[in-house]
């Protein structure tokens, strides 16, 4: 099945400069001036501690496009390190984790630190000069997130939110709101001083007109705030191989040429269901050299725009289901422990493992940006 993928941004759809590789300057060395590099903390606490970690991998790869960037557990935090980096990003994800005082008494200076989802609490209640009253959990889940006259989505899975009062007489910008299922709407996204804070981890639950792309836009505000505003899209052909119709990649390359749209097109080159699943129990194994009229059809649409992205091999799990059994529909380097009835395996439900082998080693994500040598 084919999936034309855009990912586009927002009103301030910037370019910048992709950062230097490597991380941000450690806690032990001196500061740069002016600071630079993005420093992501995140929790480890509760029976769901270890999504803290892939929250800030998340949160990583978006500051990656402006700067080198490291990550470490918001317990390991101590006095000062935040000023060593332009940007501190905070992942609130484990309701009550005890933040060290060091990081709550370096926030309270005025430091440029983009706070997302939970325990801003314990911040209000050291110091509430900070410019927040009070801040709760409420249940009830947003309809939507408005953000420069943008309506973006909201998977209603994804929960309440923290609602944060802000003190009376305090100087605040709403950078955007979200829309209550009883017609109302709150601050989802404010900034008192150097704090930007968001009222959730919003890295649940994404599609591709989600509100996770606030924070995409606000990181070219707290890093890269010049950068002229320009509109773009990335459009991607998703899961090509040799089951696929070649007439419809054709149609597809004509229609993307024709409005002058550069695309990619992420393929595979061996299709597998071995069990039979979409043709009636009768084993299926393709190849893309086994199919040269589907070879023939990238071809055309490289000459059209295309660029062809390797995605994989199989793109499955060769041997067994996982729990699918079918390419473009199973992990190819993970196995997939599916923990609960269901048809997909979703976040809530479902565990992944490195794949036995040399190659586990590959694919395990990275705790932050590489450091340099």
């Amino acid at each position: 099945m084919l999936f034309i993928v855009a990912a586009s941004s927002l009103s301030a759809c910037k370019t910048s400069p992709i950062g230097t590789s490597g991380a941000g300057p450690s806690p032990g060395r001196s500061p740069a001036y002016p600071p630079s590099g993005v420093l992501v903390l995140y929790d480890t606490g509760g029976q769901y501690g270890s999504l803290g970690e892939l929250y800030a991998v998340q949160a990583g790869n978006l500051a990656s496009h402006f700067d080198a960037w490291q990550s470490m557990p918001v317990t390991k935090y101590t006095s000062g390190t935040a000023q060593k980096y332009q940007l501190t990003i905070y992942i609130g994800s484990t309701y009550d984790e005890p933040l060290p005082e060091a990081f709550l008494a370096d926030v309270a200076t005025g430091l440029s630190v983009l706070w997302l989802g939970g325990n801003v609490w314990q911040l209000i209640r050291k110091y509430p000069q900070i410019g927040f009253q009070t801040a709760t959990i409420d249940d009830a889940a947003p309809t939507g997130i408005r953000y420069r006259g943008v309506e973006l989505t909201r998977n209603a899975n994804a929960g309440g939110l923290v609602h944060a009062v802000l003190s009376q007489g305090v100087y605040s910008t709403t950078l955007a709101e979200a829309a209550m299922p009883d017609g109302t709407s709150r601050p989802w996204a404010v900034r008192v001083g150097g704090l930007t804070y968001v009222a959730e981890v919003p890295f649940t639950y994404v599609s591709f007109d989600d509100r996770y792309l606030v924070i995409a836009d606000l990181l070219f505000d707290l890093l890269a705030p010049k950068t002229p505003t320009r509109h773009r899209a990335l459009v991607r052909i998703e899961d090509v191989g040799p089951h696929s119709d070649p007439a419809q990649l054709r149609q597809i390359a004509d229609y993307l040429h024709s409005r002058n749209v550069p695309f990619a097109v992420a393929v595979f080159p061996v299709y597998d269901d071995a069990a039979g699943i979409y043709s009636g129990g009768v084993p299926v194994h393709r190849t893309l050299s086994g199919t040269p009229q589907v070879v023939d059809a990238l071809r055309y649409m490289v000459q059209q725009g295309g660029t062809l992205i390797m995605h994989g091999y199989t793109h499955g799990f060769a041997g067994a289901p996982n729990p699918y059994g079918v390419s473009a529909e199973d992990y190819e380097f993970y196995r997939a422990h599916v923990d609960a009835a269901g048809p997909w395996c979703s976040t809530a439900r479902c565990r992944t493992t490195p794949r036995p082998g040399p190659w586990a080693a590959w694919t395990r994500p990275a705790r932050s940006g590489p450091r340099p040598a």
